[in-house]
């Protein structure tokens, strides 16, 4: 299981990797602190879904957003995330699919 995390993470010399590492800095947290008041988001979720936007400005690919929160699913579809779950079972608290 190791190896296919840092598989998807770094990626091998046949596939892509599949992550982008986004840093927590203080733009990303002013974003967040303006998604609290204008999405009415906690905060944890506030950075959750700034740093979803930082994913997809770093890999314009990553469009779709996934998550249990509906309220957190509805503030990422306001900033146009494809906000559609792949499965319970596929997904956890928080997760970014590359479109194809």
């Amino acid at each position: 299981m190791v190896s296919s995390f840092e598989s998807d993470l770094f990626g091998t010399p046949f596939t892509a990797r599949r992550f982008e590492v986004i840093q927590i800095n203080p733009p990303l947290l002013d974003r967040a602190a303006g998604l609290t008041g204008t999405a009415r988001l906690r905060a944890y979720d506030a950075v959750q879904l700034a740093s979803a936007e930082a994913a997809r400005a770093a890999a314009p690919d990553c469009d779709t957003f996934a998550c249990f929160d509906s309220g957190l699913r509805d503030a990422a579809a306001a900033t146009c995330f494809d906000s559609g779950l792949r499965s319970a079972a596929a997904t956890s608290d928080f997760a970014l699919y590359p479109r194809g």
